[in-house]
């Protein structure tokens, strides 16, 4: 994955052990990471929404071993592409972790040395030579949006680009839009309705078939108490070659609707 160099690895710690959780947390800061605690799913998720993290770290709020790991599908769909651990002291398996998607699992007690280890692990992978062209094209992307330039916009795209908007979001007014002419349109409509929307913190990582991103989108929002309001989202990027050939959109539909009216 790659951030922006000037900020320290972003930590989201889900657990509701407030010791543990203060534990870890001054474990980590003094390691050079940026911890957010939660100690509720439902907040673990709003924090999801609203914020990047590099990695995150649940432990399961459910303690009934068949319901425990499927009651995390949430906030790993939510976080989606960010890697996220399970900790806990429940007896599961790491098997039945990967297999729901969740990227490691760490069974309390654990070493510190060990939680650090494997969080290093898992924020170091660097990506193949041709995963790293086509996140630098998606970054060339992004700055053409914020641009609003259109024509850079659709010059690193396909000539029969698919673009597949945020389900049930006011982005949403048809399933899919099909060719350049139709996408510019789109991206017209966009930047009519929210002038000033930005790309505004990136995260980059490989997907089976491109890119995919993480990314922290703002705009003006009288309401919000800085103005503006803010909400993470992902987009995946596929390609064909060195253009992208289809691009889908992910967020939180209820809560860009909360947004929107407030």
């Amino acid at each position: 994955m790659m951030n922006h160099p000037d900020t320290h690895p972003r930590l989201l710690i889900a657990d509701d052990d407030p010791e543990l959780g203060a534990l870890l947390s001054e474990f980590l800061s003094e390691e050079g990471y940026e911890v957010t605690l939660a100690t509720t799913l439902d907040e673990a998720l709003t924090l999801a929404d609203e914020r990047l993290f590099d990695l995150a770290l649940t432990d399961v709020f459910i303690h009934e071993r068949e319901q425990a790991l499927p009651s995390l599908v949430p906030l790993l769909a939510a976080i989606r592409p960010t890697p996220i651990g399970v900790i806990t002291g429940w007896p599961l398996m790491e098997e039945a972790a990967l297999g729901e998607g969740f990227t490691f699992l760490l069974a309390k007690p654990f070493d510190m040395g060990e939680l650090l280890t494997t969080i290093t692990t898992h924020l170091q992978r660097a990506p193949a030579p041709e995963q790293r062209r086509r996140m630098e094209i998606v970054e060339r992307y992004c700055s053409a949006f914020n641009a609003h330039d259109l024509d850079a916009c659709l010059a690193l795209c396909t000539e029969d680009i698919v673009f597949y908007p945020p389900t049930q979001s006011s982005f949403a007014q048809q399933s899919s839009v099909h060719g350049r002419a139709a996408f510019r349109k789109h991206l017209e409509d966009v930047w009519w309705r929210f002038p000033d929307f930005r790309f505004d913190e990136r995260q980059f990582s490989s997907h089976s078939n491109g890119v995919a991103l993480r990314f922290r989108e703002n705009w003006i929002n009288a309401h919000e108490a800085d103005g503006r309001a803010h909400m993470a989202a992902t987009m995946l990027f596929d390609f064909a070659g060195d253009h992208i050939c289809q691009i889908a959109a992910h967020l939180n539909a209820s809560r860009w609707s909360q947004l929107l009216t407030r």
